[in-house]
């Protein structure tokens, strides 16, 4: 039941971190993402999901990564991060499963 809730949900979340860039470049590094995106989809589902995310996420709007996220039951979606907004350091993200996913 709860993998339907992910094939037919869009958006799920919107996420906010302050993080200071390393470099010239402001990137949300990939584990921040990942429990950003959990911790805002855990409400949601009912269930705190696994993402993994191979990449870091450009602090810049537009810029999107696509991460895998795990349901409670083992199945597999992509999950795109999406910057919706940038303001000095503080960079906020939407998280979207897309439609027609199987779960495999």
């Amino acid at each position: 039941m709860k993998r339907n809730a992910l094939t037919t949900l869009s958006v799920f979340a919107v996420a906010g971190l302050a993080l200071a860039g390393c470099s010239t470049e402001l990137t949300v590094p990939a584990d921040e993402v990942e429990t950003q995106a959990a911790e805002s989809l855990s409400g949601q589902l009912g269930f705190t999901p696994e993402i993994e995310c191979a990449e870091d996420l450009p602090g810049e709007v537009d810029a999107e990564i696509t991460c895998d996220l795990f349901d409670d039951q083992g199945g597999r979606y992509d999950a795109i991060m999406t910057v919706t907004s940038v303001e000095g350091t503080d960079v906020q993200f939407d998280v979207t499963v897309p439609p027609g996913q199987s779960g495999e």
